[in-house]
């Protein structure tokens, strides 16, 4: 009864004052920060897309100008066409916002809907307040060519209301004109009021709500503490007593339960890791060669577990090394949850290969049509350029997004797919452009992408990799055609670097004659490092085992690739070189977390060797994430190699993202240097694994085919 009278007294301070409190809280967040926001952020948008619109209309002055140019019309004609055309554009919700003219004197060219002011001079004509609006619009356009004006106008075609109005003027130097458009304000207040209006509402409602949740919470929760209390005690002496006896214990100790896994200091020991890095995996990750499959969830093993059950094991460490061991596995409950603890025996018994065969989850395959929109906008421009300034505008625009997607967190697998899709898309182009320029080919080719570019595996810091396959049709006349297309080669490569892709600093480019050659030529070259490759080489050439078909007659490219793949089949010698090749330069890799790290050189043998598996195995993808699925899928390396290995593909991929992401945002040139004592030290454990596991990949790799008979 005490307590009843004490809670009642109490009311207002545990119930009233917070739910007040609250709601101003929540109030002053919306009207004193987040409206005024909006407000900033609604005429941003506005002004952005003004600009947006007039850069539509100024390509038309562009296109008409570009007519009279080439004669196709005269001058006055020109000038006539391109005013006509930029007087009937209109736009907007309500199709009446439009374009206007005047040239630099200012003397009215267009206004659709003040046609009395066409053709006469407006020095001196004045808005509402006085201002001398066409004055500021030449003045405002000749001060680096565009910019902003505030005046009074009358709204749209309704003569008789003035508002104040905004409108973004460009120079349109060729000709003297300045075109120009605006928003009206009152179009911004409109929206704002909609917004007061509604959070005011939800304001309300939100406040009801957190008093009933506040009163409800408050009369419940004096109930149920006491029994908190003494469940929380009990929790705490049973977790004491089970840490107590595993850390005493000399035996390894792991506890499975649906809190993850959990191990005592002998075993994390043994295992090199820590209980943080423990807790989330499976433990089929950490124990092999049992007579029996760990299920999926530790209470299914926990339910299937009827008694004791001792059986062998062996315990897999952080560097993929094994422990032999005896393991006894029994069923516990801690505070109330199913757990099963296995209590493990080293043992001195010899190793043997193998491993645990589960599925391979679909979060370990590479997502796929992760952006649906981004790539169409942007191809869109691509599709309409004509110059490479223009091609560089979209390639900044493109990295510009990845830069902020990849900071946001989005999937770095995903982000680098979609920048390879747009430098596709870019390169297309380019051909197109050369060809236009360029006399008819002489005969078909094809044009196409290798090393990242042919994995689609591209990052925001990358350079040019690519060649041209001729056809063999019409060999009497061979060095013509050739000619020709090396000369097309040093154009296009020319005109990818203007659009922002660096040329290949080892020549691994179309306008180096010796990758532009004809089809029997590549041929040649794949037969001659398949069956006789020297290991100096291989690793420089390796990047056109990642082939993939750009511009041109496919067909070219796809029996290129048909013929690598039957060449391959018996060449035992051109995998045990690569991969001999693959161990020297792994040696040579060191990371630490005191000095810069160069993650694209603990990438390339990544890379490298799964190519290798995928040429050995004729697996047709090129992308890396796609040739570990289809490896897996064909059962040619163990489960928790090829987990690793794609684990350590995407990490990487995420560190060198994130790294020239960062670089972008500080306006500094992007690489793969990463300094993880001054930028981020949380990462390096990543950049460690992923090492870890390019390094149990090559000791299989060294299995596989170093130590081959030759």
């Amino acid at each position: 009864m005490k307590r009843g009278i004490k809670y009642g007294k109490n009311f207002i301070l545990r119930i009233d004052i917070p739910a007040v409190i609250a709601f101003m809280l929540f109030a002053g967040l919306i009207f004193i920060y987040l409206i005024p926001g909006f407000e900033k952020a609604i005429m941003d948008r506005k002004r952005e897309m003004i600009k947006e619109v007039t850069s539509t209309a100024y390509s038309m002055l562009v296109y008409y100008h570009s007519r009279e140019l080439a004669s196709e019309l005269g001058s006055e004609e020109a000038r006539q066409e391109a005013s006509a055309a930029i007087g009937r554009i209109r736009y907007g919700e309500s199709m009446k916002d439009y374009f206007w003219i005047t040239d630099l004197h200012p003397v009215m060219i267009v206004h659709p809907y003040r046609p009395e002011l066409n053709g006469k001079d407006l020095t001196d004509f004045e808005d509402a307040s006085g201002k001398r609006v066409f004055v500021d619009f030449v003045r405002s356009a000749g001060n680096g060519g565009e910019g902003y004006v505030s005046y009074m106008w009358q709204w749209n075609d309704d003569s008789t209301r003035t508002v104040p109005k905004l409108s973004y003027v460009r120079l349109f130097e060729p000709w003297g004109w300045v075109i120009g458009t605006g928003i009206y304000i009152d179009d911004v207040k409109t929206e704002i009021r909609r917004i007061e209006f509604r959070a005011l509402i939800i304001s309300a409602i939100i406040a009801v709500v957190i008093i009933a949740l506040l009163t409800v919470i408050s009369i419940q929760s004096h109930q149920i503490e006491n029994k908190r209390a003494v469940a929380e005690t009990e929790l705490h002496r049973s977790r004491e007593l089970y840490k107590a006896l595993a850390e005493a214990s000399r035996e390894g100790v792991l506890i499975w339960s649906s809190a993850g896994l959990q191990a005592n200091k002998v075993l994390l020991s043994w295992l090199d890791l820590t209980g943080d890095e423990l807790r989330d995996l499976h433990p089929s990750l950490v124990l092999e060669k049992l007579d029996f499959v760990f299920p999926e969830n530790s209470d299914s093993l926990y339910d299937n577990l009827d008694s004791a059950r001792y059986t062998g094991a062996q315990i897999m460490t952080k560097t993929g090394s094994l422990i032999n061991a005896h393991a006894d596995f029994s069923r516990i409950e801690i505070g109330g949850r199913k757990a099963v603890i296995a209590v493990l025996t080293p043992v001195p018994v010899p190793k043997e290969a193998g491993s645990t065969i589960i599925q391979l989850s679909s979060a370990d395959r590479s997502e796929k049509g992760f952006f649906r929109i981004a790539p169409g906008l942007f191809e869109n421009e691509i599709a309409k350029a004509v110059t490479a300034t223009e091609l560089s505008a979209v390639f900044k625009g493109c990295r510009m997004l990845s830069a902020s997607m990849i900071l946001d967190g989005a999937d770095p697998v995903a982000v680098s797919g979609f920048v390879s899709r747009i430098a596709d898309s870019i390169c297309k182009r380019v051909i197109e452009i050369c060809l236009s320029e360029s006399s008819r080919p002489p005969c078909s080719f094809a044009f196409i992408q290798t090393g990242s570019a042919g994995r689609m595996e591209q990052t925001l810091c990358t350079d040019q990799d690519n060649g041209i396959i001729i056809s063999n049709a019409g060999a009497d006349d061979i060095e013509t055609s050739v000619a020709y297309f090396t000369e097309l080669a040093v154009r296009i490569n020319r005109m990818l670097e203007e659009a922002g892709y660096a040329s290949c600093k080892g020549g691994n480019m179309a306008s180096n004659p010796k990758w532009c050659r004809p089809l029997d030529d590549w041929k040649a070259y794949f037969s001659g490092w398949i069956k006789a490759p020297g290991p100096a080489e291989l690793l420089d050439i390796s990047i056109f085992f990642d082939i993939r078909h750009c511009y041109g007659d496919s067909s070219l490219t796809a029996e290129l690739k048909d013929f690598i793949g039957r060449d391959l089949v018996a060449t035992d010698i051109f995998f045990h070189h690569m991969a001999l090749g693959w161990k020297e330069y792994l040696r040579a890799v060191h990371l630490s977390p005191d000095r810069k790290t160069d993650i694209k050189k603990i990438m390339m043998p990544l890379t490298g060797l799964v190519r290798l598996y995928a040429l050995k195995n004729s697996v047709a993808s090129t992308a890396t994430g796609d040739r570990i699925a289809d490896l897996h899928s064909a059962g040619t390396l163990p489960l928790k190699l090829l987990r690793s290995s794609l684990k350590a593909a995407r990490d990487l991929t995420m560190l060198r993202l994130r790294h020239q992401a960062e670089c972008i945002a500080r306006g500094e040139t992007a690489d793969n240097l990463i300094d993880f004592a001054s930028g981020h030290p949380e990462l390096f454990p990543l950049a460690e694994q992923a090492l870890s596991a390019v390094r149990d990949l090559m000791l299989q790799a060294d299995a596989d085919f170093y130590t081959s008979e030759i």
